[in-house]
This record gives structure tokens, C-alpha cells and sequence, in this order.
């Protein structure tokens, strides 16, 4: 049963985090993989997450983010 743990874990997150795109799943398996791994420390794993987002040449303009979803609506 424990086996079984990890995949429903992976499958609630999937599912919960709706944000995320869904053609280029990387960023939850990322997500995922820093809750499951180490290090223990939940500090720790807050910094490593941190990090990487923070290293990420990607950025996102909410203000544009919203405009585009508005217009999409009709």
C-alpha cells in the first residue's frame, strides 16, 4: 500500500494545481519531486524551491496574464 502513496499523491497534485499548464507539465513533477525528496527540513525545501523559481529566465506579467484570459471570455 505504501508503494501506492507516492502515485496518488502525484495524481491529487495534478489535478489540484489547475495554474499550471497543462501542455508542459514539467513545473508540477517539479513541484512534486521537491515535496517527496529531500531534505527533511521544510525550510530547506522552501529555499531550494525558491531558488530554482528564482533562477528561472521566464517571466510572467500578471496584468498581461488577466488581460488575455478577459479577452479570451469574449
Amino acid at each position: 500500500m505504501e508503494s501506492q502513496l507516492p502515485l496518488f499523491l502525484l495524481c491529487l497534485l495534478l489535478k489540484g494545481h489547475s495554474g499550471f499548464g497543462r501542455s508542459n507539465p514539467a513545473g508540477r513533477f517539479d513541484l512534486f519531486s521537491a515535496m517527496m525528496n529531500p531534505p527533511e527540513d521544510r525550510l530547506e525545501r522552501v529555499a531550494l524551491v525558491l531558488d530554482r523559481a528564482m533562477s528561472s529566465p521566464n517571466t510572467l506579467r500578471y496584468l498581461g496574464f488577466y488581460q488575455q484570459m478577459r479577452s479570451s471570455e469574449g
